[in-house]
């Protein structure tokens, strides 16, 4: 009879442990705040986006910066060792002219 009672209290601490972790990440389990980004860019790329004037080479107006969002996929990440569930987008950069709206890329500039 006392094993059943310890082996009783033993699976109640367990499942209340169990309950405890979960109520502490469950903040950041389903938040809709969870996202990760991944973009490719050089140091001549960085150069060129932030410190260069670049014009357009249609009607010759000032480009200004723009990058758009494109969704990967949804699902379990890890950044730095901090594992969370969220979605992971890649951030595309590139220049855009505002009169004729052609994008140019950082690799053709």
């Amino acid at each position: 009879m006392d094993i059943d009672l310890i082996l009783f209290f033993v699976v109640l601490l367990v499942i209340i442990i169990v309950i405890l972790v979960f109520a502490m990440n469950y903040k950041s389990f389903g938040s809709k705040y969870n996202r990760s980004y991944v973009t490719e860019i050089s140091i001549k790329e960085i150069k060129a986006y932030y410190f260069k004037k670049q014009y357009c080479k249609e009607c010759n107006q000032r480009l200004v910066r723009a990058k758009e969002k494109e969704f990967i996929v949804e699902g379990w990440d890890s950044i730095n060792g901090t594992h969370f569930y969220g979605k992971k987008y890649r951030v595309i950069i590139f220049l855009k002219c505002p009169i004729c709206m052609k994008k140019y890329k950082l690799e053709d500039l």
